[in-house]
């Protein structure tokens, strides 16, 4: 369906003429499969017919298919193509069925193409969001035992938590040397 053929006469005639409203070598596209005739007239107005079916597959059926269409920089997602058609292709150097961390917002568009050679499209966008900065500041970072310090975490994030049950930006007497590392997760989840 959607596929362009021109249909061309040739003979003794002068003249073709085509049913189905068919310009002779003139391209068109037919909406279904149908048999065109053409009619032959020659200088002696004498009459001569043929006949030529044109078939007209129909498009596979196509879907676009994501795992995740919302992700954190970094993270995966897999696209897939389904439906009718045999094999899908996509844009992007995308494989089909295979995990991939896209680079930033896209939109990806999978080709399927059946038996027949017909081919047709669909799309999926897939938004990439940004990981939140992260600081991780403290009042000290050489205490004598039994001292105090406050670690604090900036940046985009809208919660921070910190490894070993510190609590942000509230006083503690730690209780050896040690690194303390802070995660921050913004409204998108990302951290």
């Amino acid at each position: 369906t959607g596929g362009i053929t021109t249909l061309t006469a040739s003979g003794t005639a002068t003249t073709y003429t085509w049913s189905g409203s068919v310009v002779d070598g003139a391209a068109f596209a037919p909406a279904a499969t149908d048999t065109y005739t053409v009619t032959g007239t020659d200088v002696n107005n004498c009459v001569n017919m043929a006949s030529i079916m044109v078939t007209v597959n129909n498009l596979p059926t196509v879907q676009a298919n994501a795992t995740a269409t919302v992700v954190c920089a970094g993270d995966m997602t897999t696209l897939s193509g389904s439906g009718t058609a045999t094999t899908y292709t996509w844009s992007g150097s995308v494989v089909n069925g295979a995990a991939f961390a896209p680079a930033a917002t896209d939109t990806y568009t999978v080709t399927g193409t059946d038996a027949n050679n017909c081919s047709n499209t669909a799309s999926v966008m897939v938004t990439v969001n940004n990981l939140p900065t992260v600081q991780a500041n403290a009042t000290a970072t050489v205490v004598c035992a039994g001292d105090m310090t406050t670690l604090t975490a900036g940046g985009t994030a809208t919660t921070y938590t910190w490894s070993g049950s510190v609590v942000n930006g509230a006083a503690f007497a730690p209780s050896a040397t040690d690194t303390y590392t802070v995660t921050g997760t913004d409204g998108n989840g990302c951290s």
